[in-house]
């Protein structure tokens, strides 16, 4: 929102000048790290999410959203021999998170399957691989849309990912 709103910029500005004030509140630190993980730097995303889940290690969103950085450092490395780890611990975690919370969010299955396409297009080679993995984020994101029927942005990225898995 806030970088829609008034930019990347100055959400780190407005960030840097209320941390002293928020410093104690994960939250913070989950909202500053969501915003690296958008459009910036991802070290300092990870510094910041990681000081979130010192505050908060089972929040969901906390969860969530460093998952989502895993997955965003991976695709961005994506021949780097860590990338496979860290997709499979993001999506191992989502995958828990979803089986906890799936039915009453749908965050964790948005950043599946979005993650999980950009993976499949950037980093999986093995067209054998890159089914089998398209199939089990098709798979989540079809129990998704079956919980959240609301959620048009779910039934695009499963047409999407359909799309991607006939290519």
């Amino acid at each position: 929102l806030l970088t829609r709103i008034i930019g990347a910029d100055a959400g780190r500005n407005l960030y840097g000048e209320i941390e002293n004030l928020l410093r104690w509140d994960y939250h913070f630190w989950l909202q500053r790290g969501s915003l690296e993980v958008e459009v910036g730097d991802l070290d300092l995303a990870e510094n910041f999410l990681n000081q979130a889940r010192a505050l908060s290690p089972t929040d969901f969103y906390v969860q969530t959203e460093y998952a989502y950085l895993l997955m965003r450092k991976a695709i961005e490395n994506a021949a780097s021999s860590f990338a496979p780890g860290f997709i499979r611990e993001a999506t191992e975690t989502l995958s828990a998170l979803i089986d906890r919370m799936g039915e009453r969010d749908y965050y964790a299955y948005h950043v599946l399957g979005s993650q999980g396409l950009a993976w499949a297009r950037r980093g999986i080679s093995s067209s054998i691989e890159k089914e089998q993995f398209l199939r089990e984020i098709m798979s989540r994101l079809e129990e998704g849309c079956r919980h959240h029927s609301r959620a048009t942005e779910l039934r695009k990225l499963l047409e999407d990912v359909k799309q991607e898995h006939l290519k």
